[in-house]
């Protein structure tokens, strides 16, 4: 029986070991998974921090985006307007010209013809030696010819 009784305490002994063992691995695999998880969760906290920052961004772009956008219509619709200035003060600058176009041509015959009025309404005077004579002696400087 001595020797049933060691065979037992080895094999009890045998147990024990592989029992620690298995308690020593699975200790180990639970830090190993803790460590794992605990990482997971950095790296979801990490993405979800780069996400926030990447939402942060996109709105505060998209916000110069529309900004710059609406600057860009102001600019266009003051354009805009400006050019339809243009046109009106053109188009009346256009009228003005051909308005005074034609006056220009109606007054192109009107050197001959004021020349020919003036002719008709004041004759050429005849020379007057005399007269001119009686303006000197009296010391009076005689009219500037009419033109």
């Amino acid at each position: 029986m001595r020797e049933a009784e060691t065979q037992r305490q080895v094999a009890e002994a045998r147990l024990q070991t592989q029992q620690d063992q298995a308690a020593s691995e699975r200790d180990d695999l639970i830090r190993h998974v803790r460590a794992v998880e605990d990482r997971a969760h950095a790296e979801v906290d990490r993405g979800r921090q780069e996400v926030l920052e990447l939402k942060q961004r996109l709105a505060s772009v998209t916000r110069e985006h529309d900004a710059a956008r609406k600057a860009q219509l102001k600019e266009i619709e003051a354009a805009r307007t400006e050019a339809a200035d243009a046109r009106r003060d053109a188009a009346a600058q256009r009228a003005r010209a051909e308005a005074l176009d034609a006056q220009l041509a109606r007054f192109q015959d009107l050197p001959s013809a004021l020349h020919q009025a003036l002719e008709h309404a004041n004759p050429k005077p005849k020379p007057q030696r005399a007269a001119k004579r009686s303006h000197l002696s009296s010391g009076k400087q005689p009219a500037p010819p009419k033109a």
